[in-house]
């Protein structure tokens, strides 16, 4: 989910006013009824992606703090704030102050527009999106004043919710709008994306050390060549690929094309998941689960450059691409990471946990293999090549796949090789077992191939693994036009 910063000193004359307040903006996503205290909701609040500071000063460092503003994707702003002058370590509020030197009470008339000062400070100062910021105020006196120093500063209103400059804690009609704001923009799929995509480099980085995963992928005298440092740098670059604000429709696509070469572009020529050997993992199942992973990024590598399978991707497609690469390249707990539960919120058609797997889970990977079968004979025609019926390894759905896309590569026959990548997770998983292979020469020009054959499925046992639940997020996505 998007992070909110919630700037929020709770005052009132009226009792138990912070779960009430937080009612009001976050109640929606809240399980529980909030603490009554502002120190022991800040602590809750975090574990639903909400940062709280509660005056002027506190916001005023927190935002200051390119780290810390690199973690907030919205910010809902109170507009009258406690300034908490007596622990201006850093001598902030002085040179602030300066600027209502006019006024009969410096302090008194910040501390009414204090979250227009944090407002102007985030568009003109550190070029956050206005449209990423809420004010939200029970202070309505003061909206005159807030107004005053708008035009004053000869700024542009910024846009609001309900035709209104703020929203109203107390207000039922704005408390909706509120709660409506914080809903459609936490669940925002731009935002969404960039946000786990930044938490996942993050974590990554920080538990970085000694051998990489991705290194085994490569001949042994090259592994040296994968250093801490390399990945590091190719983390770096992954969680500030994309910008806050969401671009053009034409160009976000543009720019997704892009992050996804960016994800794969580790994967030249000497990285292949054929070098991955026995004797580097000993766990038949894990072995067999990592191949998988490095198989689907090694082919978005190779399909980036030459066609226009990503030209109109979405945010759960770059998600699944990007949770496939780092679980290729790096070690990651069996459980499911904060930052992958983040983005599979973006596949919102899932199986529940009761329905893996389907029980005609066998029909349908032997209709995809047909499908892709199909595809790759037509293909396979019209440039005069001939499956070779000596070499059954070519009747895998990966080899199929991989061999048809190189003869297509303009993609003539309208084949969705991208949904290929996600069934390549359940076919590798499960692969095909030949128990019968007859070729027969049916004259010069053809030959019949006839195979009987089954699936080895895989055991999604552990529900409480990474694997089953990338499985019943991935599902429906896998098999759309399978029913």
């Amino acid at each position: 989910m998007s992070q909110f910063l919630w700037v929020e000193d709770f005052q009132s004359n009226g009792e138990k006013i912070v779960p009430t307040f937080t009612n009001a903006v976050f109640g929606e996503i809240l399980d529980k009824e909030p603490e009554d205290t502002k120190e022991k909701l800040r602590k809750t609040l975090k574990n639903y992606n909400v940062l709280l500071e509660c005056t002027f000063l506190d916001a005023l460092e927190f935002i200051r703090d390119p780290n810390n503003l690199f973690q907030v994707d919205y910010i809902i702003l109170d507009i009258d704030l406690t300034l908490k002058e007596d622990i201006d370590e850093n001598n902030l509020l002085p040179k602030i102050l300066e600027l209502y030197k006019n006024e009969k009470d410096p302090k008194a008339a910040l501390k009414a527009i204090a979250g227009y000062q944090l407002y102007i400070e985030l568009v003109m100062g550190l070029d956050f999106p206005k449209e990423h910021i809420l004010f939200c105020s029970n202070h309505i006196n003061h909206l005159n004043s807030l107004k005053d120093a708008f035009e004053k500063a000869k700024i542009q209103l910024p846009p609001t919710s309900n035709d209104k400059l703020a929203l109203s804690k107390s207000d039922p009609s704005d408390i909706e709008a509120l709660q409506g704001w914080v809903r459609e923009h936490r669940n925002n799929p731009y935002s969404v994306l960039r946000r786990g995509i930044i938490e996942g480099c993050q974590y990554i980085k920080d538990n970085l050390s000694g051998e990489i995963l991705f290194s085994l992928f490569c001949d042994k005298k090259k592994r040296q060549n994968v250093t801490v440092q390399n990945m590091r740098d190719y983390l770096e670059t992954l969680q500030n690929f994309l910008p806050i604000r969401k671009p053009s429709d034409i160009k976000v696509k543009q720019l997704y094309k892009l992050l996804v070469r960016t994800i794969s572009h580790e994967w030249e020529d000497d990285f292949n998941p054929n070098n991955l050997k026995s004797s580097d993992i000993t766990d038949k199942n894990i072995l067999k689960r990592q191949k998988m992973f490095g198989s689907i990024i090694k082919c978005t590598r190779n399909w980036t450059a030459h066609t226009k399978i990503f030209d109109d991707l979405c945010e759960r497609d770059v998600a699944f691409l990007f949770i496939v690469a780092m679980r290729a390249m790096f070690k990651l707990s069996d459980k499911t990471e904060r930052y992958e539960s983040l983005l599979l919120n973006l596949f919102t058609d899932k199986l529940s946990k009761q329905e893996i797997l389907p029980k005609n889970h066998s029909d349908i990977l032997l209709q995809s293999h047909l499908q892709l079968l199909k595809t790759s004979a037509k293909v396979l025609k019209k440039k005069n090549k001939l499956l070779q019926p000596a070499n059954q390894n070519q009747l895998d759905f990966s080899s199929i796949l991989k061999n048809t896309q190189y003869f297509d590569k303009n993609n003539e026959e309208q084949f969705d090789y991208l949904t290929g990548l996600f069934q390549m997770f359940w076919h590798d998983l499960s692969p095909i077992e030949v128990k019968s292979f007859t070729p027969t020469l049916q004259d010069q020009q053809k030959i019949l191939l006839e195979y009987e054959y089954d699936f080895v499925l895989y055991d999604f046992d552990d529900t409480d693994s990474f694997l089953f639940e990338l499985a019943r997020n991935i599902y429906k996505r896998s098999f759309t036009e399978i029913s």
